[in-house]
């Protein structure tokens, strides 16, 4: 590799430690070009940081945001899913109280039907098949009438 001959004036501080970084070899102008390659690869260092640093900077904040994004979208899916089966829990819950609920006024319904026919018979069947026919006929108007009303 060709030398070239580069001259300096250096203070008389920072010579003397090159001179004694050389020590008795006298190999001095091999430590001022190792220390001047240090230094440049320094200065080279320092204006690539300069330059990176923004653009590292904006591809970490981008990545943070993205990073961040997807994970309130998963969480929000999460919550919607833990949601919504809790909901269709209750839901399932009420249908099944609700049917029983139902089968239940069927039954006391169609008990205290036959109870009161029962007792009616007793004294005259045909009295109570009339009262029978002219309830359910009542009834049937009733709802008729509720469900033309919207109040079903």
């Amino acid at each position: 590799m060709k030398k070239e001959r580069l001259n300096i004036y250096l203070d008389s501080g920072l010579r003397a430690a090159i001179r004694d970084l050389a020590g008795s070899d006298g190999h001095s102008s091999q430590v001022a070009e190792e220390l001047l390659r240090l230094g440049l690869g320094l200065k080279k260092g320092e204006t690539i940081e300069q330059q990176s640093l923004p653009v590292i900077r904006d591809l970490l904040q981008y990545e943070l945001r993205r990073s961040l994004s997807q994970l309130r979208t998963e969480m929000r899916e999460d919550m919607q899913l833990e949601i919504l089966n809790e909901m269709k829990a209750v839901a399932r819950r009420s249908d099944d109280r609700l049917a029983s609920l139902i089968v239940r006024a069927i039954r006391e319904g169609g008990l205290s039907r036959r109870m009161v026919y029962a007792l009616l018979a007793r004294d005259d069947a045909q009295f109570a098949l009339h009262v029978y026919d002219d309830a359910r006929a009542k009834v049937g108007k009733d709802l008729a009438a509720r469900s033309g009303d919207g109040h079903a």
